[in-house]
């Protein structure tokens, strides 16, 4: 289609050329120079059309792998989110769980007799054991701390501060 039209025109720009030559303003040495100069320039015409349109179809296959890239990321992000919503979901049962845990840990330090629950508060972790002191009934923390050796109660105690 493009072609078509620096086809025809050359053949109006060759056309005036003849025409002027027929009426007097080109002279018979003239119209070959004007005939080459005008093929010239429809070549380079052409050349740079096909230059363009080479551009054209680059820019066009860049863009469609930049939107097939683009879809690819917004389907892996939607992905992600769902992943981080279901981690986020896990997370808090983890949390319900290990609330849960330490609530029942607390009414059997505080069901049990001191003497005998000491030395399994004396095994835990310091945190866990601080925890759990600190939710425990006051009156039954202090009968537990007191069964407790004197280091273990003083750094459950220090803890705190």
């Amino acid at each position: 289609m493009k072609l078509a039209r620096w086809a025809a025109f050359f053949v109006v720009m060759v056309g005036l050329g003849a025409a002027g030559t027929a009426y007097g303003t080109g002279g018979s040495r003239g119209r070959p120079t004007e005939a080459r100069a005008l093929e010239d320039l429809a070549d380079r015409l052409h050349d740079r059309e096909r230059s363009l349109d080479r551009r054209e179809s680059t820019l066009s296959g860049r863009a469609e792998d930049l939107a097939e890239v683009e879809r690819r990321l917004d389907a892996r992000l939607t992905e992600l989110t769902a992943l981080r919503a279901e981690l986020d979901a896990r997370l808090g049962q983890l949390s319900e769980q290990e609330e849960a845990r330490r609530t029942d840990l607390v009414r059997m330090l505080e069901a049990g007799k001191p003497r005998e629950m000491a030395p399994m508060l004396a095994a835990m972790d310091a945190a866990l054991a601080e925890d759990l002191v600190d939710r425990m009934n006051p009156t039954k923390a202090g009968r537990l701390l007191a069964a407790l050796p004197p280091d273990r109660a003083a750094a459950l105690v220090e803890g705190d501060r």
